[in-house]
């Protein structure tokens, strides 16, 4: 660009020379430059998105090939196939297994599952990256035998997994959700009064005191039409969670509290986007720097640092109670799982129960006849406002009850649970070896 001028002159000689020469050159050059990365980028991406699109259209035309040929040529006399590959299912590719399937790639796992029945019935293979067998079982018959089937292990959320043991700073061990064995009944073991009925409807009367908070929010915004309702409920849920785990209250549905709620939702919600896209993305993070793995690491960093400031406190000033006095008192896991097992609980708890209270509310607005009917029954057991819901008058709402458990048959907010046997299984005349994943439908 400079040769035309003499080279004795140097480059800050020739700016104050001819600065407004230099000046436009430099930037028609940069601009040039951006816009010729901005179209190479449009035309890497055009290509890759026309190669993904003729891989989906050759693997469903290869599919409609092969079920014809498998159609054709099967008799009806042939005898059932027996081992795990047999089970009906979309054909796998080399490496990309079933994930190209496009019907069965839904980001909605209840229309997945839908189709999966519709097209090749009660029990079928799914092959994840890798080729790894995934098989879904939808028989009531099945689903209870493989849920009677004691097994200490589940598959775990890689990405958590290999996080926590790059800190062992923080962690111990991986914690309840992902340990294995003997490491995750100790987890179990601390926890068991949680899942007794007398435990939870303890707590019923400080439910009862955080919702009249929660209504009385709804009420001061003076609107029927609520924006960002389910950061609201999400509000809701993690002041019960803690009131239910740590035995406090947050104060989470203050005014007051909401910048540092603010930070509190925004963090949860990318956590769980990025843990979903780990899960069911490309699992480019395993083997390259990425995107999805340094979104991770920030927001999980930010939930430990969060939780652990709720729980030191506690400790310092030994004031825990609830599950958290609990788990603290348990004498089998470190200082560092007590503090983890704390936290995976609260965060366990509140995007299942906030999608719960969310996807109840719709169903019953949506049916006028059941709102009235519920309505109905709640003025009966609470006929004025004033009126507290308790551990006895909370078992008196059969129809309550019902509404929630069809809601949770209509919409399953967790519609498939992952499980392992640890030994050979029998399923409709198909041999299942030890230690492939098992999702079970959930109704």
């Amino acid at each position: 660009m400079y040769r035309s001028f003499p080279m004795t002159t140097s480059r800050s000689e020739f700016c104050l020379s001819q600065p407004k020469f230099t000046t436009n050159m430099e930037s028609a050059y940069i601009r040039t430059l951006i816009h010729s990365l901005i179209q190479l980028a449009n035309n890497i991406f055009f290509i890759w998105s026309t190669i993904l699109e003729c891989c989906h259209t050759l693997y469903d035309e290869s599919e409609k090939f092969i079920k014809g040929c498998m159609k054709n040529g099967s008799s009806g006399g042939s005898a059932k196939g027996k081992e795990l590959r047999d089970i009906p299912g979309p054909y796998p590719l080399p490496f990309f297994g079933t994930t190209l399937s496009r019907s069965l790639g839904s980001g909605d796992l209840n229309i997945s599952n839908e189709v999966s029945v519709r097209e090749y019935g009660t029990i079928v293979k799914l092959e994840h990256y890798w080729n790894y067998p995934l098989v879904f079982v939808y028989e009531a018959d099945d689903i209870e035998l493989v849920l009677k089937t004691a097994s200490f292990y589940r598959p775990e959320m890689e990405i958590v997994a290999r996080h926590r043991r790059t800190r062992p700073d923080r962690y111990d061990t991986v914690g309840i959700v992902n340990s294995q064995g003997e490491e995750w009944k100790k987890f179990r073991t601390t926890i068991s009064t949680i899942h007794q009925n007398a435990y939870i409807l303890s707590y019923a009367s400080s439910c009862d005191e955080i919702v009249t908070d929660f209504i009385q929010v709804i009420r001061d915004l003076g609107t029927t039409r609520i924006e960002n309702f389910d950061d609201l409920i999400l509000r809701l849920t993690f002041e019960n969670s803690s009131k239910f785990i740590l035995n406090k209250r947050m104060n989470s549905l203050d005014p007051r509290s909401i910048q540092k709620m603010d930070v509190f939702i925004h963090a949860s919600h990318q956590y769980f986007k990025a843990l979903q896209v780990s899960m069911y993305g490309f699992p480019t993070w395993k083997y390259f720097p990425s995107k999805v793995w340094d979104l991770f690491v920030k927001y999980e960093n930010e939930m430990y640092d969060i939780f652990a400031e709720l729980i030191e406190e506690d400790i310092q000033k030994n004031t825990a109670g609830g599950l958290l006095k609990n788990i603290l008192n348990s004498e089998s896991l470190s200082l560092k799982d007590k503090k983890t097992l704390a936290r995976d609980l609260i965060l366990a708890a509140m995007e299942p129960i906030q999608n719960s209270t969310i996807i109840a509310l719709h169903w019953i607005s949506r049916h006028p006849t059941v709102d009235q009917k519920l309505y109905q029954e709640l003025k009966e057991i609470l006929p004025t406002k004033s009126s507290k819901l308790n551990e006895n008058s909370l078992q008196q709402l059969p129809y309550l009850k019902a509404c929630i458990q069809e809601s949770f048959r209509i919409t399953p907010t967790t519609p498939n649970l992952a499980r392992f046997t640890e030994t050979e299984m029998q399923l409709q005349n198909f041999r299942i070896p030890p230690f492939v994943s098992q999702k079970i439908r959930v109704e």
